[in-house]
């Protein structure tokens, strides 16, 4: 699974934020081998998460699927995670629109060279036999699949793929400061991700002078609201009380500029612009999306359409 696939799979509701931007500018477990709790426990499953993990993706499947947010939503996990999850799910014997009701992705937080990522699977009870079988006389290519339990699936690829295989002495659960963003960020929510900024990149911005301010941002979290309708909410911790306003004031200059990008006309996204709402308090920004049920699934096709579609012949250059 590639990384822009994974991100539109977990994220995809905070695509319209980012998009603007870009148009106009627990406790430790033991390793693998370990039992883990069954009951969606985003948090334990941080203990199968390698130590470098910096970006965590949750989907609770079996709360999302009773929510009318759903059709749109199972469309695009379909779209993106389907070319890496369908061929496993066939070799195991699984029904991934039925049978798997919990995701978690781990992702570093810097694009890597080898691809690397980690994608657990809380599944329906898996025929041990018949995996056991596809795993033996499975052509072993970029990705490794271990069956942990009867009910959990682990997919890595790139020098995690060796981690896991290997059993992890370290995990994703021993960084206090991803786990405790990600009890902030989980809460009572089915979907929510947390990602810590990585120091070099934070260099980077300060260095680049232009975008000094968002330098001393930390902490990024977002979720997605249980409520009627579509509301998505993220939030960006930042290491002092001076840069966020400064921040917000960009966002919202961008968010209008968005508005007559040709791009989002053409998308039809320009209107639903105007229910996202960006606020600075203390050390933190919140930018939320409200929308409701009757405009979710369509906003959500077309900010998925926005990110496949070549740009425009009248879009700025970059």
């Amino acid at each position: 699974m590639s990384r822009p696939s994974v991100l539109i799979v977990c994220v995809f509701c905070a695509a319209g934020l980012l998009g603007a931007a870009n148009l106009a500018g627990c406790r430790p477990a033991g390793p693998p081998q370990a039992k883990v709790p069954d009951r969606a426990d985003g948090l334990a499953a941080l203990a199968l998460l390698p130590a470098g993990t910096e970006i965590v993706l949750s989907l609770d499947l079996r709360r999302l699927r009773g929510q009318p947010v759903w059709k749109a939503l199972s469309s695009a996990l379909a779209r993106n995670a389907g070319p890496v999850l369908s061929d496993i799910a066939a070799g195991i014997g699984l029904d991934p629109a039925r049978q798997v009701h919990r995701l978690w992705v781990g992702l570093p937080g810097e694009r890597q060279n080898d691809g690397r990522f980690v994608l657990l699977a809380e599944t329906d009870p898996i025929n041990a036999a018949r995996a056991t079988t596809w795993l033996k006389n499975r052509t072993r290519g970029e990705l490794s699949v271990v069956l942990l339990t009867p009910k959990q699936i682990l997919v890595s690829k790139g020098v995690w793929a060796q981690d896991t295989r290997a059993h992890l002495s370290h995990s994703a659960a021993d960084n206090t400061e991803l786990r405790r963003l990600c009890e902030r960020a989980a809460g009572e929510h089915s979907a929510w991700f947390a990602a810590v900024v990585p120091p070099t990149l934070r260099h980077t911005l300060m260095e680049a002078g232009r975008f000094s301010d968002v330098a001393s941002l930390g902490r990024v979290f977002g979720f997605l609201g249980d409520a009627a309708g579509l509301h998505v909410e993220l939030v960006g911790e930042f290491g002092n009380t001076t840069d966020p306003p400064q921040v917000a004031h960009r966002l919202e200059a961008l968010r209008n500029q968005a508005k007559r990008d040709p791009d989002m006309l053409v998308a039809g996204l320009s209107p639903y612009l105007e229910a996202v709402h960006v606020d600075a308090r203390d050390a933190c920004i919140r930018i939320a999306l409200d929308l409701p049920d009757s405009q979710a699934g369509n906003v959500i096709e077309r900010i998925e359409a926005l990110a496949r579609t070549p740009r425009t012949k009248y879009s700025r250059r970059p």
